[in-house]
């Protein structure tokens, strides 16, 4: 591998620090441009951005009016991603009441000096990239890193983060600029706030080697394992991550047509197997009696995997599994074996913490000694 060839940005970075899983899809197995969807906030963003780069780059102070920017605004709407006409002309106009609130509200003295400004640095061992919305002059001969964010604010919450991203857009003034900025403003448009950070050259220099030790961390990751949470409702990766069990494979670009095909027939197996499920649910819902209903749950479990055979455990209070029901198979009903670790204990956090108890090796786990003399029955 050569030493230079890992690139990473603020937005790389991130991905991996939020989710090592997303960062493989998107950046090693380069799946963005067959998986990653228009969205209203990114067309909001990208139409902010591109019309208050064109507002500064205008160079006479007194053209640069609300009209103007409102226009360039209008020139530069982008209309993808947005669930219908209602929800683009709702986001126009609070975009538009953004820009006012932000030049209204914000009274810049520094001219602007760098615009959109692409940096990509060597650094030992990677290259850092990325893009600064503006670079002011400030009146005293200092300068002003000025970012731009659509997304609310959560002061107290990000702030962590917020100073990351500013430290690494300093680093990249002074690598590439040789000079060291004496503050940065992030504008929260859509809400009208801003947050002002400044560093030292010492915070600077350690932000340096936390990038360094982010990338060492990626280089040697082997795993990439998801990190589910909130965010995955709405990740562009969800119907092929491994963590919400879809099980559905990644798309090859040179393969697309054939996968399309495969994931088709997928989904379609999904949904009767959903729709067995649903109604079997139903099915169960009037079972009152105890032994009708064990000998149901195993038909369905049987139906549904497609299995000729089975056997239902139950855990009793006694912290003992209890074969309570068998089909396809010789074997002793109401035969109690004790499992360690999900006896009492097992059972407990099973229910409390509403996981399942997950076994990959069925032969060889240890806690399933107690099940060598009936395996060859179960397994056939």
């Amino acid at each position: 591998m050569s030493p230079l060839e890992i690139s990473v940005s603020y937005t790389s970075l991130r991905t991996f620090l939020d989710c090592p899983q997303k960062y493989k899809f998107k950046y090693v197995d380069r799946l963005a441009a067959l998986y990653q969807r228009e969205r209203a906030y990114f067309s909001v963003g990208r139409s902010l951005h591109q019309s208050l780069s064109k507002f500064y780059s205008v160079k006479e102070p007194a053209e640069r009016s609300l009209a103007k920017l409102q226009s360039l605004l209008r020139e530069n709407w982008i209309s993808t991603g947005y669930d219908s006409q209602e929800e683009e002309a709702s986001y126009k106009s609070q975009a538009m009441a953004a820009v006012s609130n932000f030049l209204n509200s914000n009274d810049r003295k520094g001219e602007a000096e760098f615009i959109e400004e692409f940096f990509r640095i060597a650094l030992p061992g990677f290259n850092l990239t990325g893009r600064i919305d503006r670079i002011d002059k400030l009146p005293d001969g200092s300068h002003e890193v000025i970012h731009y964010k659509v997304a609310k604010s959560h002061p107290g919450i990000e702030k962590e983060d917020y100073d990351f991203q500013m430290a690494l857009y300093f680093l990249a003034c002074w690598k590439k600029l040789r000079f060291m900025p004496s503050q940065g403003t992030i504008f929260f448009l859509m809400d009208n706030e801003q947050l002002t950070i400044r560093k030292t050259p010492e915070e600077i220099q350690t932000v340096e080697r936390e990038i360094s030790r982010h990338v060492e961390t990626i280089r040697k990751e082997q795993k990439y394992a998801p990190t589910p949470g909130d965010v995955c409702k709405s990740c562009d990766f969800l119907t092929i991550c491994p963590a919400m069990g879809l099980g559905m494979k990644p798309a090859n670009a040179e393969t697309l047509q054939a996968d399309l095909i495969s994931n088709i027939r997928y989904l379609e197996s999904m949904r009767v197997d959903l729709y067995a499920l649903n109604q079997a649910a139903q099915e169960l819902s009037s079972v009152l009696e105890m032994p009708i209903l064990e000998k149901k749950v195993l038909d369905v479990f049987r139906r549904v995997g497609k299995m000729e055979r089975g056997a239902l455990f139950l855990i009793n209070e006694s912290g003992r599994l209890n074969c309570v029901n068998v089909q396809g198979i010789e074997m002793a009903v109401s035969q109690e074996i004790p499992i360690a670790g999900i006896g009492a204990n097992g059972h407990s956090s099973v229910a409390s913490i509403e996981e399942p108890l997950l076994i990959e090796d069925f032969e060889n786990d240890p806690r399933l000694a107690p099940l060598r003399p009936i395996l060859p029955a179960l397994m056939g």
